[in-house]
């Protein structure tokens, strides 16, 4: 049994040392081994690299995309479920004013897809897309217009005149973006136009469920009411699985065998993570009648920036995209960065002062979910150091920022870079204090060239960036460039939403990933989510205790609660929950799915438990039976809802 689910996918081949001799020349030859540095003067090398430094493709109009994805899912993650009064138009006008002070962002939505894709949407599609675009404000700014009003009014003032001047400008607004849509999917263009689809998708998601909301209110008859509701359901499905189909298409086409296309390939899989797999995420939390109250939830996925290295350019030195893609962890149980243990090396430079010190490997230590006390140590990543190691110790903060300097040097014949310097930024929110820790290699530690903000942005600017951060570090990795021409160091950061203690909430539903879990029986393990539950999942092969998840219930309000299991099944299940070892709830749910079934959105379906039950114990026990060979069960997500 491996409880953790951290097994031999995890090993990497540590390198030789291949120590660098410290007795370095200390000014330029006479001769200079390589022709081409024959006339290249230190103040001409200092230039060169500079101009080097610069990375183009992380444009402000990039950074400024990827904040509003970020802000949008943030500030839905505060509304989901069932918001009351005001809130609900509060949200309308912060997104309004987010993604539709004018048609700029929609621009900026679709050159960002172009730029990762290197490829063009035609004039008369972008134009079709954004005229539809302008059409949609105008009937969602009329109608949140109006909803502001009807809010404000008292009961007594309400009248049909009222009521059919609102239930008119939800319709138009309603099912102008259903007929709008098809411009968001244009064959031939549907990678480039997915951040819009979603951006758009949602919207209209949203809108709908205002029908469940208040359409006895407006005066819509009972089978109106239902009729939205079934359009949203469909509608949901729909959506979810256009924006996952046309992800994998983007994805695949953007997979190769450079360095170079793995870099772009990594943001392009970073940045439709954040503007468009965490948004249909949230997409079923606008089912009201699912979820009447609050709903606290999590992202657990992973995003790795982009690596840190001094040139943009490696000309073949950076390693390849597999040796990158296969190494990054794979799906594995929810772990927080605990400890980081920094090697450093002594890299020669032919010029003598641009000799510097750098990471050159790492050992990455992480705790999994409140639960256990164990300490996850990885293999080692890199060369192992010449110099004494550096240890910075995280204890579970939040470590919401990073920037790093580099410095390169020519040593005999080539450039070679390496991070000499990095500054984690985190935060307690225990304490509410912020801090720094550096990793110094204290030797020629050059400029600053990197920093994770312009690619993870924070969710508001309103707060101080301990506050308003979206992101936050959880494991890093440090791979060789070919050559031996130093290394390259790649960060992973989950989101901001996630948890520590797995808190269940007295008043809002409560959403765990099982992937959360400290613990994994036999026959269960992680495998990758299918793209839109915010996260990887757990597959079972085989009957009986599948998983066990510490939860943290609120003790300073007695509460009963309801659970509820978002599962997909090849086979008719039982599943058991118990706390602490003694069962709670047992009952049997429906097989969903076929066996060799790709994963969508219609193959989850919720076991509902009608039982309700008090918290009484931290260790909460999923069991599964009536699995037979080759049958699987998918876990996503249990839910726990308050009974009144």
């Amino acid at each position: 049994m491996n409880p953790n689910n951290r097994s031999e996918h995890d090993t990497i081949k540590t390198t030789e040392n291949n120590e660098v001799p410290t007795n370095h020349v200390q000014y330029p030859l006479a001769e200079t081994p390589n022709p081409t540095l024959e006339d290249l003067n230190y103040k001409e090398f200092l230039r060169m690299t500079a101009d080097n430094n610069t990375e183009a493709l992380d444009s402000s109009t990039t950074k400024d995309v990827i904040q509003k994805g970020i802000s949008v899912v943030g500030d839905l993650l505060g509304v989901v479920g069932f918001p009351f009064g005001g809130a609900l138009v509060s949200f309308y006008t912060n997104f309004l004013n987010t993604i539709w002070p004018s048609e700029d962002p929609w621009k900026a939505f679709m050159e960002q897809v172009e730029a990762l894709m290197d490829q063009k949407i035609a004039d008369y599609a972008k134009n079709k897309a954004l005229a539809e675009l302008q059409g949609l404000q105008n009937n969602v700014e009329d109608y949140v217009s109006a909803l502001s009003s009807w809010q404000k009014n008292p009961v007594s003032s309400r009248n049909p005149h009222s009521q059919g001047r609102i239930r008119e400008l939800f319709s138009q607004a309603e099912s102008h973006f259903r007929n709008s849509m098809p411009s968001f999917a244009i064959s031939g263009y549907e990678v480039l136009f997915l951040t819009t689809y979603a951006q758009a998708a949602n919207t209209h998601l949203f809108l709908l469920k205002d029908a469940q909301i208040y359409g006895e209110e407006w005066g819509y008859e009972k089978e109106d009411i239902a009729e939205f509701y079934k359009r949203q359901l469909k509608l949901t499905q729909e959506y979810t699985d256009h924006c996952v189909k046309w992800y994998n298409v983007g994805l695949d086409k953007l997979r190769g065998s450079s360095y170079e296309s793995w870099v772009n390939f990594n943001r392009y899989r970073r940045e439709m993570t954040l503007t468009v797999l965490d948004l249909i995420a949230l997409f079923p939390l606008y089912d009201v009648r699912l979820y009447p109250k609050e709903v606290k939830t999590e992202l657990t996925r992973d995003v790795l920036t982009d690596p840190i290295v001094g040139v943009n350019n490696l000309r073949g030195y950076g390693t390849t995209f597999s040796n990158i893609e296969n190494y990054i962890r794979k799906p594995h149980l929810f772990d927080y960065l605990h400890r980081i243990q920094f090697h450093t090396r002594f890299q020669p430079g032919y010029y003598g002062n641009d000799s510097f010190n750098y990471w050159s490997g790492n050992y990455v230590s992480t705790r999994p979910s409140i639960g256990s006390n164990d300490i996850i140590t990885s293999p080692f990543y890199g060369n192992k150091s010449s110099e004494p190691v550096q240890n910075l110790e995280f204890n579970g903060e939040k470590v919401y920022r990073a920037v790093a300097n580099t410095n390169l040097a020519v040593w005999p014949s080539a450039v070679y870079s390496g991070v000499t310097k990095v500054e984690f930024s985190q935060y307690n929110d225990q304490t509410d204090e912020a801090s720094t820790q550096t990793y110094d290699s204290k030797r020629n530690v050059g400029a600053v060239s990197w920093d994770s903000i312009d690619q993870l942005p924070p969710e508001t600017t309103d707060e101080p960036l301990e506050k308003g951060y979206s992101h936050q570090l959880n494991y890093v990795m440090c791979f060789l460039m070919q050559g031996s021409r130093g290394t390259i160091p790649v960060l992973t950061w989950t989101h901001k939403s996630v948890d520590f203690f797995n808190m269940i909430d007295s008043k809002k539903i409560t959403q765990l990933p099982l992937v959360k879990a400290y613990k994994l029986q036999s026959g269960a393990s992680v495998v990758a989510g299918p793209r839109f539950t915010g996260g990887d999942i757990i597959q079972c092969t085989e009957n009986g205790s599948a998983a066990t998840i510490y939860v943290t219930p609120d003790v300073s309000y007695s509460q009963k609660y309801r659970a509820r299991i978002h599962y997909a099944s090849t086979s008719q299940i039982t599943f058991t929950l118990s706390l602490d070892g003694a069962p709670f709830n047992q009952y049997y749910f429906d097989k969903t799915i076929n066996k060799g079934d790709t994963l969508t959105y219609n193959s989850f379906n919720l076991a509902s438990f009608s039982t309700p039950f008090e918290l009484s114990g931290n260790n909460l026990q999923i069991g599964v039976t009536g699995l037979s060979a080759g049958d699987k069960v998918y876990i996503d997500k249990i839910e726990f809802i308050p009974v009144n």
